[in-house]
């Protein structure tokens, strides 16, 4: 500790450092008070153990899950990303009055900024969760009354594609492939092997 607080002091000692200090920068750098919430922080999560994590994992997953599920139902341009505690709202598209809609959070009692991530903590619980996502709920739905924030389309999506297969006509005869025509030497091939 003695290159980062200057080495032993006795009250009544000349203030010059016995040895040499790092330099250090910052508002709250070696700060009595910082040092102890530190210190309190580091014991709650050894007291805690894993099931702490889990916990706040387990409320920004549900956020983001119920959120993200509800933006594609009501198609709003947002989506919910996350890791372990921390969250944050996406864009999927340019928005213009994008910023009008974490005012509109904030009149719900939200207080969040666009652009910078978002975190769950201990002591937030499943009432917190809940409170956030009805605040972006209702967020987007007003913003979508009002024509501020665009409805998206559903997105169509294709079921994954099937070789289309004539019908056989005969028994023995061998289904050919659209676009093979009977009697090609391909199809020909294929009735041999079938046959064997």
């Amino acid at each position: 500790m003695d290159a980062l607080d200057g080495g032993h002091w006795q009250f009544g000692r000349r203030l010059d450092s016995t040895v040499g200090v790092t330099y250090f920068a910052g508002t709250f750098v070696r700060h009595p008070l910082a040092l102890a919430a530190a210190r309190a922080v580091l014991l709650h999560l050894k007291e805690q153990g894993p099931a702490l994590q889990q916990r706040v994992t387990g409320n920004a997953a549900r956020l983001a899950s119920e959120l993200n599920a509800h933006f594609a139902s009501v198609g709003a341009p947002m989506v919910i990303k996350h890791f372990s505690s921390l969250w944050k709202p996406f864009w999927s598209e340019e928005q213009p009055f994008g910023d009008l809609f974490f005012y509109m959070l904030r009149d719900r009692g939200v207080h969040i900024y666009d652009g910078f991530p978002c975190f769950f903590t201990s002591s937030h619980g499943d009432a917190e969760v809940d409170f956030v996502i009805k605040a972006f709920k209702e967020a987007t739905a007003e913003m979508q009354e009002a024509g501020f924030l665009r409805r998206l389309r559903p997105k169509r999506t294709r079921p994954p594609s099937t070789r289309r297969v004539r019908p056989c006509q005969a028994r023995g005869s061998v289904a050919t492939p659209k676009g093979t025509r009977r009697g090609s030497s391909r199809t020909r091939r294929a009735q041999e092997s079938s046959s064997r």
